[in-house]
């Protein structure tokens, strides 16, 4: 059974949009923070509702939002809608829980506590009680129950409950003081000039929501639905090899690399120099179609440091993997101290036209671990990157690793505060993890360096995830390694499994991403919004 984790349940009436599309209408609350949308629009004929309701099933999953049906149970079916919405004229709630079982939630209208009562018990999953306060819309029920009624409601029910009817900012206080924390609306949405910032606003009063960008199941700000909100189809990034080396590795910044560094623990074995850059995409995008049904994508230039050439080749290199039509963008894995300005110039010309990531590889914010991992680069450096690369219409990422030797969690945990004062706009996590061929594997081995237990990765990363503001899209929670090289830690957990490890933390905790996010001088947005 799905749960019923929305606060603010969007009733439609179309006769109340000012002549105004109600798809247009029902978008605009979405994007304002509204995940549970009824389709009532009772007077349409069959074919114009069913039309309707695919639309609305469209516009719903775009935002990860549940789509209810008003009483028609076929209709429903025959959308995937989250569920229906019954009342006393409708079928009873006994006769659609037997035919449709748990697949469908139940949400029941009631009028009075006897009748919410038998429709809780007969199976509905949340009420709607009302109308708390009077409205035209509810004229024929009679008077309003008032906040006593709904507190009783609240009190007694063992389900989910909704007021309804003449709820708007100016009452939601007294609505609140009943002890409600879930509010249906009409009018307050569908006839307000702008009902994103309606929504915005109502949220905001009542207290306690998730931010909009917050995926309601994962709790995080979601890179993947980030793009496929931008793009309205699934993305996906496909790796590739173009050749580059690293100024920490060639004598010009220091020679060996990261003490952690072996390109070979995260790249594709499709992915290698030798291979033509064609034939890597290639290879990728038939992959993730496959497993994925992804539809577009991005060319992510990963190994290595993919600004550290002539501009003419980066040119070159871009171009090539732009070229193909189901290529949206590129994803531009560097250092911060390799981004020259000729560089930056060929990404922002590129931005103008096409996606692009801008990947900035920090690993630590504490100068001290930085000499210790040999990385080449200081915090500053990293710093002014991202304030060179700021206001250029493209994405900047940050790349972080948790478990140095020596690193405290409550040090990790400053990287947020840090991410939270500049524009970024995406994060990419990674545990600590010794693989073959690095000085990392042989520090394990003399007792050196001791990994990160889940547990304690998780925690963290949930806490970091806490005070990580939700405008920032998270990429990646772990890093993975092949088998064949990985050292430790060896935690045996499939990718999917690391990353619900994860998220099934905060739903543990009850909170998001965001939450305890101290507010900052920077307050911008992904390039999108």
């Amino acid at each position: 059974m799905k749960p019923v984790d929305f606060s603010l349940y969007l009733i439609t009436d179309r006769s109340q949009t000012s002549g105004r599309p109600l798809p247009e209408v029902v978008r605009s609350a979405l994007a304002g923070g509204v995940r549970a949308v009824q389709l009532r629009e009772k007077d349409l004929a069959d074919d114009e509702f069913l039309e309707l309701a695919r639309l609305l099933r469209d516009l719903t999953r775009e935002f990860d939002a549940r789509l209810f049906i008003n009483s028609r149970v076929d209709v429903a079916l025959a959308v995937g809608a989250d569920g229906v919405h019954l009342g006393a004229a409708s079928a009873s709630v006994d006769e659609v829980r037997r035919r449709c079982g748990s697949d469908l939630l139940i949400g029941y209208s009631s009028h009075g506590l006897e009748e919410a009562h038998r429709a809780v018990r007969s199976g509905a999953d949340f009420i709607t009680f009302g109308p708390v306060f009077a409205t035209p819309s509810k004229a024929a029920y009679g008077a309003p129950v008032g906040c006593e009624a709904l507190q009783q409601a609240i009190e007694t029910l063992p389900v989910p409950v909704f007021a309804l009817g003449g709820v708007k900012p100016e009452n939601l206080s007294s609505v609140r003081e009943a002890g409600c924390s879930r509010v249906a609306l009409i009018s307050a949405v569908t006839a307000a000039p702008d009902p994103g910032r309606a929504v915005g606003e109502i949220l905001s009063e009542m207290g306690g929501a998730q931010p909009t960008a917050i995926h309601h199941e994962l709790r995080i700000n979601s890179y993947g639905h980030y793009l496929r909100r931008r793009f309205g189809c699934r993305i996906s990034k496909v790796n590739v090899d173009a050749g580059f080396t690293c100024p920490n590795r060639d004598g010009s910044k220091g020679a060996g690399g990261c003490i952690y560094c072996n390109n070979v623990s995260f790249s594709p074995r499709e992915t290698q120099p030798v291979i033509p850059l064609e034939e890597q995409l290639a290879a990728g995008m038939a992959y993730h179609r496959q497993r994925l049904g992804s539809e577009k994508f991005i060319v992510y230039f990963q190994k290595y440091t993919n600004t550290y050439a002539s501009v003419d080749i980066l040119a070159d290199l871009y171009h090539r993997a732009l070229a193909h039509p189901d290529v949206l963008g590129i994803s531009v894995g560097t250092r911060p101290d390799s981004l020259s300005s000729e560089a930056l110039d060929l990404l922002t010309e590129l931005a103008e036209q096409r996606y692009v990531c801008l990947e900035l590889g920090l690993q630590s914010a504490d100068d001290a671990i930085l000499e210790r991992i040999n990385r080449g680069h200081t915090v500053n450096d990293f710093i002014t990157a991202v304030n060179r690369a700021a206001g250029r219409n493209m994405d900047i990422c940050v790349h972080l690793i948790h478990g140095f030797p020596g690193e405290q969690p409550e040090e990790f945990l400053k990287n947020a505060e840090m991410i939270a004062s500049l524009p970024i706009n995406s994060v990419k996590l990674h545990q600590l993890h010794a693989v073959e061929g690095t000085e990392l594997a042989a520090m394990y081995r003399r007792g050196e360096f001791v990994p990160l237990t889940l547990e304690s990765y998780v925690a963290t990363i949930a806490d970091f995830l806490e005070r990580l503001p939700a405008r920032v899209t998270v990429q990646r929670l772990y890093g993975s390694a092949p088998l064949e090289i990985q050292v430790a830690p060896r935690w045996g957990l499939k990718n999917n499994q690391m990353w619900f490890s994860v998220i099934n933390e905060l739903r543990r905790r009850g909170t998001w991403q965001g939450c305890l996010a101290v507010k900052s001088a920077f307050s911008g947005a992904p390039a999108m919004l």
